[in-house]
Order: structure tokens, then sequence, then C-alpha cells
């Protein structure tokens, strides 16, 4: 039994790492959209992404 709760939480803690690690990069961009617009609504002006392209 001790063995297997062992087992247990080696996996558990490296999940939970991987979790941790992910959360910033992936998970936390798509809960919070607005902040991590491309386009910011104030700063120092529309960059260039924000920019619609001229007639061609």
């Amino acid at each position: 039994m001790a063995r297997l709760f062992r087992t247990l939480v080696i996996f558990g803690g490296f999940v939970a790492v991987v979790g941790a690690a992910f959360y910033p990069i992936y998970f936390r961009p798509l809960l919070l959209p607005e902040e991590y617009s491309e386009c910011p609504e104030q700063g120092r002006g529309a960059g260039r992404a924000c920019r619609a392209p001229g007639p061609l």
C-alpha cells in the first residue's frame, strides 16, 4: 500500500509541476484575452498589427 501511495505522490507531483509550467504559457492568455490582445487601446499609439492594410 505504501508503494502505491508513493507512486501516486510522485506522479501527482510531476503533473502539478507540468501544470504550473503551462499555466502562464497557455491557460492564462485563454482566461484573460483582453490582457493579451494584440492591439492595445492605450499606450504609444496603434502598432503595425492594428493597422488595416490599404487598398491594393
